[in-house]
This record gives structure tokens, C-alpha cells and sequence, in this order.
């Protein structure tokens, strides 16, 4: 895994705002959640 493909799973698991757009100054991706973050990893494994 590289520097992209974890940016990449980063912004996959980030919480946003339904009405804002994305990625902005303010908040720029959205919130981290780590925790939907690593869901979204182990999602992937399950799938290779």
C-alpha cells in the first residue's frame, strides 16, 4: 500500500455534511472517522 492508496481510504471513511461540498477550506475532506476508515480496509480485504 503507497502513500495514495492510504489517502485515498483516509477520505473513504471521513463523515461529511449532507449539504456541504466537498473538499472545501473550511473542512476540507470531512471529520476522519477512524473507526469507518479501518471498515473500509477490511471491506476491500474481504473483497481480493
Amino acid at each position: 500500500m503507497d502513500a495514495t492508496e492510504v489517502k485515498q481510504f483516509l477520505i473513504r471513511g471521513v463523515k461529511r455534511n449532507p449539504g456541504g461540498t466537498y473538499p472545501n477550506k473550511e473542512w476540507g475532506f470531512g471529520m476522519i472517522d477512524i473507526y469507518r476508515t479501518f471498515d473500509s480496509l477490511r471491506g476491500e480485504a474481504i473483497q481480493r
